[in-house]
């Protein structure tokens, strides 16, 4: 088996969430830390969803995590300690030792040791990382766990997303088509694009299953799969792939780079990532970003897991730093250009990187019920594009490293006020949940 083929089989079962411990632990006596609060969430989201079967679900838990991470652990030595080895100076013991501290300290694992570039930093520089799912577990908690209010429905929904933002006065793809896979009669009735379009599904994927059609005389084509089809064709053809994939795919017009984005990406459309966090207070500000740069000119994604380079972005002045990949081994990966057009990135301001802030800032402000969005962005040669909205969010272990970690940002400044908010209105009183409610008195 490649080592490829077995990477993703150990990703694919990654270890059970949240580590058995932090379900319970005392938080109380703990200090206020960004990373008390955040683990604390995770603790209370994982009690609030299993709230029926605490017991059933905690135990089950406890035997996955045992299960799976010590394979984990072997696994991933196997591939990568004698590379980290020579690259890093570490020996095999202390990157062993290094990775069984993470996983029980941060849930750090161990393919974000290694692919993360987390093998080439001291200790103190590791403690300040975080593995996605805490950041989408505590988003989760922030949000509650009902994801079905109007607010939130009308975002995670691609198309109603674009109603929303075209009606705010602000600029969206049209959407041409709503296709759904029970219904084959409707799409007859749908007439065929007129123009060059982008065809996605309505809720989640992550780039899965998006396609660029580009229209081409009286044919389509998509250059991923160097596949033509006639416009006559083209409606059908798109049912049947709605089918395929089981979704709803809605068909938008196909919006192209300005001038200075397509010096980095090409034809490929690029987007940026802006995070938006709500305080306590009501106030709505930007967290971080990163500037997606296509694989090549003919992709139809840049999402960092489908292929694509991100390069993180000073949220207060829009300028790009280090590039990054997905599941790249360790710092000697971070780029400073463009895969696409190999154009250098990092230390250029993206183009509008104010009107997208604003933007983005006052569309959070509609939606009453979530804490944390990320905004993806297209920069047209009309201005900032909103393509879509994600709840909750992401942050790449590899943009963590980029930014020097995660617990001293502006973006878990946030969400340490939230969690600490809906600690207060959620938990009862004296519950082990409440951080350092104790900790004066032990100090």
């Amino acid at each position: 088996m490649s080592a490829r083929r077995i990477l993703y089989s150990v990703a694919s079962i990654r270890q059970a969430r949240p580590l058995p411990f932090q379900v319970f632990q005392n938080f109380r006596t703990l200090p206020p830390s960004n990373r008390n609060y955040l683990l604390a969430a995770v603790a209370a989201h994982h009690n609030a969803i299993h709230a029926h079967n605490w017991w059933g679900a905690t135990s089950k838990l406890t035997k996955r995590w045992f299960y799976r991470v010590p394979k984990e652990i072997v696994q991933m030595l196997w591939l990568y300690a004698r590379k980290a080895r020579d690259v890093y100076g570490k020996s095999i013991t202390a990157q062993f030792f290094d990775i069984v501290r993470l996983y029980l300290r941060n849930g750090v694992a161990a393919d974000d040791y290694y692919l993360g570039g987390l093998a080439g930093l001291n200790r103190s520089e590791q403690d300040q990382m975080v593995p996605y799912w805490i950041f989408r577990d505590a988003n989760m908690f922030c949000l509650g766990v009902d994801k079905t209010h109007e607010s939130i429905e009308r975002i995670c929904s691609k198309h109603r997303l674009a109603e929303h933002v075209l009606a705010s006065g602000h600029r969206a793809p049209k959407m041409l088509a709503l296709l759904k896979p029970d219904d084959t009669e409707g799409a007859k009735s749908i007439l065929a694009p007129q123009t060059s379009f982008f065809a996605k599904p309505d809720r989640g994927s992550k780039g899965q299953h998006a396609e660029r059609w580009v229209k081409d005389g009286d044919t389509f084509y998509l250059a991923r799969q160097d596949l033509r089809v006639p416009k006559d064709k083209i409606i059908d053809h798109m049912q049947r792939r709605c089918r395929e994939i089981g979704k709803p795919l809605l068909l938008q017009e196909l919006i192209e780079n300005n001038e200075a984005i397509q010096k980095w990406a090409g034809k490929a459309f690029a987007t940026a990532r802006i995070d938006t966090h709500r305080t306590p207070d009501g106030s709505v500000t930007v967290g971080r970003g990163i500037m997606r740069i296509p694989a090549d000119q003919h992709s139809s994604v840049d999402n960092i897991s489908s292929g694509g380079t991100g390069f993180s972005l000073n949220s207060q002045s829009g300028i790009m730093g280090p590039g990054y990949m997905d599941l790249c081994f360790g710092p000697a990966n971070f780029t400073s250009r463009s895969p696409a057009t190999d154009e250098v990135l990092t230390g250029q301001k993206v183009p509008g990187w104010e009107e997208a802030c604003a933007t983005v800032l006052e569309l959070h402000k509609s939606v009453e019920n979530a804490h944390a969005i990320g905004w993806d962005i297209g920069f047209s040669p009309d201005g900032p594009v909103v393509v879509e909205a994600n709840i909750p969010n992401g942050l790449h272990i590899i943009d963590q490293v980029a930014l020097g970690g995660f617990f001293n940002t502006h973006t878990a400044d946030c969400m340490a006020q939230c969690i600490a908010s809906r600690l207060a209105e959620t938990q009862p009183t004296g519950s082990r949940l409440m951080v350092g409610a104790e900790y004066g008195e032990n100090a």
